[in-house]
């Protein structure tokens, strides 16, 4: 063993000593930052979700499954759906986005393991005469032919888990894309139920009009006669020919209505306006007690998306901080290479053209003007901001599922009223047909009583697809169907 040797196996352990003495001085600023949120607790809801089971409008059940929408019966609207799930370009988009972030992840993770590649190149030379390299009294030939065939292996020591962190946090990001891609599939299918429901609302509520029309029409040549008769005034004919109009305004306005309607449901299943959908006048209703979960303060983050989105990227930030501490540690690289090396092909295969490189480096940072200590701070800031989204988004989500259910709850009370009016309404309207039939009364008094009939009608139709639209908000609030294991 030379002296040289000697002294080098002497100075590596006052090296490596000298280093983490470097890194302590150079850690000693690195405060225990925390930051100021928290995550508040679950919130209880459980109180209001035992109240509304209690009414008639709930019953104890379980969460919404994944296809909730079947609860309605229909065939086209299943249809619909189906086709929306295939060709919506928001939910292809995220789709999209859902693999770039896994990729992105397996990218950053990468890092945690040795590469390795090979490299070959040749570099063909033909020196002049006047070559520095061929200056007398080289022996350099004029054709050089410089052959490289190499293995190289690059890793990096992750002591500090630098990279482990980076990747965690990677995965939570992509985690909080899937569940971004499942809350706009809940989007996308609520608001296709919605425009659904608004437009099987105005086919009913154009066949009701278009009979209010009608008994109007009937009204007004009635009146006529008996003004031509002596009976009645110009002015009562000026009425009827008012509230005609007026009704015959209304139907125009709800024809176009069922027009925007139908291209708002075109575009959720990606067709064009031009495009042909039939849509006809269904049985549409839901007069069974709707299914609540018990459970609901304990499952609902768990069955939301959109809080689950919002989970995941607060697991992602906390991991970017123990990132931003790694980065005030020791970076620890090692490259080596082993190849061949030769100006002549026929001598590159042999030993004297063997070749190897060992290279392993110390990156430690000692003075960056702060910048290690701000993005470290800026990373709790991010947490901080992940945590607070969350906190926001769970007190929304809470408050939205207990607004449904005082909703719904009202809603059925004033369908009771409305339908118990409607009842008598029909009954009345009996009566006044029996009266004319048998001539006590006038055919006047029919045509009034269908009109009003004809107005409780229309305002029990408002109510019952109210009813069954705060029924699709309560499925969304409650999370669609969605579940996180």
């Amino acid at each position: 063993m030379t002296v040289y040797q000697k002294i080098k196996i002497l100075l590596f352990p006052l090296l490596i000593s000298g280093i983490a003495l470097l890194s302590l001085n150079s850690c000693s600023s690195l405060k225990k930052n925390k930051g100021t949120a928290e995550i508040i607790p679950s919130i209880s809801i459980d109180k209001s979700a035992s109240q509304a089971i209690a009414s008639k409008e709930f019953t104890s059940g379980t969460f919404p499954e994944q296809k909730w929408w079947e609860m309605f019966a229909d065939p086209a609207l299943n249809n619909l759906i189906e086709k929306a799930l295939l060709n919506s370009p928001s939910l292809m988009a995220a789709k999209a986005r859902v693999t770039l972030a896994q990729q992105n992840a397996l990218k950053i993770g990468s890092k945690r393991l040795p590469e390795l590649n090979t490299h070959f190149d040749t570099n063909y030379q033909h020196l002049s005469k006047d070559d520095l390299l061929r200056y007398p009294p080289s022996k350099v030939p004029a054709v050089i032919n410089d052959i490289n065939l190499a293995l190289e292996f690059k890793y990096e020591f992750d002591f500090w888990g630098k990279n482990q962190k980076a990747f965690q946090a990677a995965l939570g990001k992509a985690s909080a894309e899937i569940a971004e891609k499942e809350q706009a599939r809940l989007i996308l299918v609520t608001s296709l139920v919605q425009s659904y429901l608004n437009y099987e609302k105005y086919l009913r509520q154009l066949e009701l009009k278009q009979n209010f029309e009608d008994a109007l029409s009937q009204r007004l040549k009635l009146i006529r006669q008996r003004f031509e008769n002596g009976v009645d005034t110009k002015m009562q004919i000026d009425d009827e020919v008012i509230k005609l109009g007026q009704i015959e305004q209304e139907i125009k306005q709800l024809k176009t209505s069922m027009e925007i309607v139908k291209n708002q449901m075109k575009y959720l299943i990606g067709e064009g306006p031009d495009s042909t959908l039939e849509i006809e006048l269904s049985n549409l209703s839901l007069n069974q007690p709707i299914p609540l979960p018990t459970n609901l303060t304990l499952d609902l983050l768990a069955r939301r998306p959109d809080l689950m989105s919002l989970i995941w990227n607060v697991e992602a930030a906390a991991s970017e901080i123990g990132v931003a501490k790694a980065a005030f540690y020791p970076n620890i690289d090692l490259t080596a290479l082993i190849g061949l090396q030769s100006l002549h092909w026929n001598n590159l295969f042999t030993i004297n053209s063997y070749r190897a490189l060992l290279n392993p480096a110390i990156h430690l940072p000692l003075y960056t003007g702060g910048k290690l200590k701000a993005n470290l701070l800026g990373k709790w800031a991010e947490y901080d901001i992940a945590i607070e989204k969350y906190n926001d988004a769970l007190l929304f989500a809470t408050k939205e599922v207990c607004n449904q259910l005082k909703v719904l709850e009202s809603l059925s009370n004033q369908i009771t009223i409305e339908q118990t009016r409607l009842s008598a309404e029909m009954d009345r309207m009996e009566l006044f047909e029996s009266r004319y039939q048998e001539g006590v009364g006038n055919y006047l008094e029919v045509l009034e009583a269908k009109e009003r009939l004809i107005s409780l009608q229309l305002e029990d139709t408002s109510l019952e697809f109210n009813r069954m639209s705060e029924i699709v908000h309560l499925m969304k609030a409650l999370g669609g169907g969605y579940h996180h294991e």
